[in-house]
Parts: structure tokens; sequence; C-alpha cells
């Protein structure tokens, strides 16, 4: 499911999803290692034209798992244990994009994240 869709079925769900990965600019992205250990990034997030997108740069292990099996879990940060701040999870698919200049990217590779499901406790 595209952020697009997921904005348009559940939109109160997506607005509060998107105003947490907002409120920091970074995001944990978790992806899968080729031994199937999990690995943690810190990602910035950027909303555009109904898509999630992040810089992921040619070389890094995130953009090597993510080539390898695309599953990934992102979540939004907290200001702490007791702040009350909605804990916000997206879990699905990302898909390989070409560069992009404009904002936050530089002309760099960038990797469209589909969130499948979107969860806020």
């Amino acid at each position: 499911m595209s952020w697009g869709r997921l904005e348009a079925e559940a939109p109160e769900l997506a607005a509060l999803a998107r105003d947490q990965l907002e409120v920091f600019g970074v995001a944990m992205l978790a992806t899968l290692r080729g031994d199937g250990s999990p690995q943690l990034d810190p990602v910035e997030p950027v909303f555009s034209a109904g898509e999630i997108l992040i810089g992921s740069g040619r070389a890094t292990s995130k953009s090597r798992n993510l080539r390898r099996d695309p599953r990934f879990a992102l979540h939004g940060l907290v200001h702490g244990a007791n702040a009350g701040d909605p804990d916000v999870k997206l879990e699905c698919g990302s898909t390989a994009g070409r560069r992009r200049a404009g904002r936050g990217f530089r002309s760099a590779p960038i990797r469209r994240l589909d969130a499948c499901s979107a969860v806020s406790s």
C-alpha cells in the first residue's frame, strides 16, 4: 500500500504517523542483514507526492539489505518513556527510486517506503 493510499483509507492514522515522523525529522529504519539478523539505521523520511522517501546511498548496508530483502520497519522517535508521545510504526517493503535532487536528497539515490501496515499505540 502506498502512503497516499494509507492517507485516503485511514486519514487519522496517517496524519498521526506523519506528524510523529516529522516532529524529529529522523526515524529508525530496521532492515534484515543477509544472515537474518536485524540492523537499525537512522533515516530522514521525506513525504512527497503521496510517498515516503529516504535517501539510501548506493553502497550503504541499509541499501544492500533492502535490495536483497525489501522488508523493513520504520519507527518514529519519542521524547521519552513517559512523555505520552504516540508510538508509530510502519512495516512493509521498499522499492528503489531514481536519483532526485531537491529537499533532503542532494541528488542521492532514494528508496520509496511502502507502508503496508501502520500502527500507533
